[in-house]
């Protein structure tokens, strides 16, 4: 008995345990256990598991939700992490308790793998052939973060899909090196580039893809901004009741995008777009409740033209009763020549108590150039400035606040400049062989609207055989021109002017221009020049060969003093030379 009870306290004593794995990366949502591995006598009588969250020190013990965790007893001492998140993420540690004490494993380290949320985005205005560039913007969120990533375009009527990859740096494309930015620029739009786009990004543990944007190409085209938003809404209404509203833009090219928002956000739920014509019209459908009560409405309309879209507001009012400000409305001048005074004027009629009517560029109120007044009820405010190029295309937005509403009502304008191009650049052969072809360049670059170039040799002007190129420059919203004229020229051309005429519009509309004066030669003309060079270069070697010999045989003291007169009849290409050397007795005679 002695030997047994011996033997029970040999072998008696606390558990061992040990966990696997010491750390893992877990993919969002996934389930992950930990397996605890219990030996040792006596039994264990109980198991518990502790967490000490990432960024933490307090360690907490795992107990009472089967939702969360399984296992993690003395049947089943591995713990299951269900449907693991951000705040699962730290360290995990598996103590038994037996009669003698307590045990407890290492740490298992437990990182969060978030699924990475990629979007892309593209406005429906799409782009036109010749623009400069175009920026699909990517953005992906997620922790850890991307790693790599790429884009794929696939064809819009199918076909393979063709990887960008990651670093594209040319002159026709560049991704961004940016883990949560990898936008994707396109340079020198043709209508190749039409497709459907997508952005890919990985972070170790799998990859992720976006929802596919469109990039439609339009044919070359003039280019005008979107019409100002048109809006039928009515004002007041009863709670519960189903109402529409429409805003509709006319015009514009490419066709504009029109939407509707509410505080700043866009509402895509019963919301549908319809074009007849070149008008674009987008209905909100909604049920309206207590919260639509004075809140305000907006509409835009956009078509990458413009430095940003155009707005026009309205509201919802259960008691008409209210004064409300009436809705801004602008007077003054879409177009401008560079350097013009520009006066806007808005104007807000009613309200009570009267609105204040501020004019804002970039979301910020202007206070230069301001000037108010009120008058019967009506409050107008005029904004004054001289206009520069960051003018061009910029969006001024009219706001009128009294307090009624829950934001204020505005409408929107714009100016558009016109600037004369930088000096034109002509480029080509001056001298030519008649009847050989010549090609001659004409580059007119930043002017607006697009500027018209012509070629012509005194007053013949070449239209068949120029072919004009239009290219957009979205950055500085300019158009740059280039005509290339190939041409084979007559010798009765020679000594006149090739000149390169760009028209515009700006200011007193005087063509620019720039000439080439022609030489045209003859082929006999030009043999004959190309003998009579060839016959100097042998004359001028046979005299370098005359003058070499003669130092050879000077006398002794190796000076040549003395010449005797010779006449050396030199035959070259029909050419006769006569060489007079003289000596030294006859200078002395």
């Amino acid at each position: 008995m002695t030997d047994i009870v011996h033997a029970v306290f040999i072998f008696s004593g606390l558990l061992t345990v040990a966990i696997y794995p010491a750390n893992a990366d877990v993919l969002q949502g996934q389930s992950q256990l930990i397996t605890c591995f219990v030996t040792g006598e006596p039994p264990a009588l109980a198991i518990k598991w502790y967490f000490t969250p990432n960024g933490s020190e307090r360690q907490q013990i795992l107990t009472g939700n089967a939702v969360k965790y399984s296992g993690g007893n003395t049947q089943n001492p591995s713990l299951t992490v269900q449907n693991f998140q951000s705040s699962d993420s730290g360290s995990y540690v598996c103590y038994a308790l037996n009669a003698v004490g307590t045990s407890t494993s290492t740490y298992c380290a437990l990182r969060f793998i978030s699924n990475l949320n990629i979007t892309v985005s593209l406005t429906t205005h799409s782009a036109i052939v010749g623009d400069s560039k175009v920026t699909i913007p990517c953005t992906i969120n997620g922790s850890p973060p991307a790693i790599g990533w790429d884009w794929t375009k696939t064809p819009v009527d199918g076909g393979n899909a063709e990887i960008i990859a990651q670093g594209t740096n040319n002159a026709k494309r560049q991704i961004m090196t940016s883990e949560t930015n990898p936008n994707l620029n396109i340079f020198n739009i043709t209508k190749n580039d039409e497709g459907i786009y997508k952005c890919r990004a990985n972070n170790e543990k799998r990859q992720f893809m976006s929802e596919p944007v469109i990039l439609e190409v339009l044919e070359a085209s003039v280019r005008k901004p979107p019409g100002e938003p048109e809006i039928s809404i009515p004002l007041d209404f009863q709670e519960g009741i189903t109402l529409i509203l429409s805003c509709s833009s006319a015009g514009g090219n490419p066709p504009p995008s029109v939407v509707w928002l509410r505080d700043d956000i866009v509402i895509s739920s019963g919301s549908n777009t319809s074009t007849s014509g070149n008008v674009t019209t987008t209905t909100l459908t909604l049920t309206t409740t207590a919260d639509d009560d004075l809140e305000v409405y907006e509409c835009q309309t956009d078509n990458g033209i413009l430095q940003g879209p155009l707005v026009k507001t309205s509201y919802l009012a259960l008691n008409y009763s209210i004064k409300p400000p009436g809705q801004p409305q602008i007077i003054g001048s879409h177009l401008y020549d560079l350097g013009d005074t520009v006066t806007l004027s808005c104007s807000s009629t009613g309200g009570n108590p009267l609105p204040t009517v501020n004019w804002l560029r970039d979301d910020n109120v202007i206070t230069t150039g301001i000037t108010s007044s009120s008058v019967s009820g009506m409050v107008t405010t005029a904004l004054t400035f001289t206009a520069g190029l960051e003018d061009h295309l910029e969006v001024f937005e009219c706001q009128a606040e009294n307090g009624v509403l829950q934001k204020p009502l505005a409408t929107a304008t714009y100016i558009e400049l016109y600037f004369s191009p930088k000096v034109p650049i002509l480029t080509g052969p001056t001298n030519l062989i008649s009847g050989s072809s010549g090609k001659w360049t004409c580059s007119s670059m930043n002017g607006y609207p697009a500027p018209t170039i012509s070629m012509r040799t005194q007053d013949l002007y070449y239209t068949n055989e120029l072919i004009v190129v239009q290219y957009y420059d979205v950055i500085d919203r300019s158009y740059s021109v280039t005509g290339t004229l190939n041409l084979v020229p007559s010798s009765d051309k020679s000594r006149q002017n090739l000149c390169c005429d760009v028209s515009h519009l700006f200011n007193n509309k005087v063509p620019q221009s720039v000439c080439l004066q022609l030489t045209i030669n003859d082929k006999e003309d030009q043999n004959i020049i190309i003998y009579a060079v060839i016959g100097l270069v042998a004359v001028s070697l046979f005299l370098i060969l005359i003058i070499a010999v003669l130092c050879t045989c000077s006398n002794r003291n190796g000076m040549v003093y003395f010449i005797q007169a010779l006449n050396l009849k030199l035959a070259c290409n029909s050419c006769s030379i006569i060489l007079i050397v003289l000596n030294e007795r006859n200078i002395l005679e």
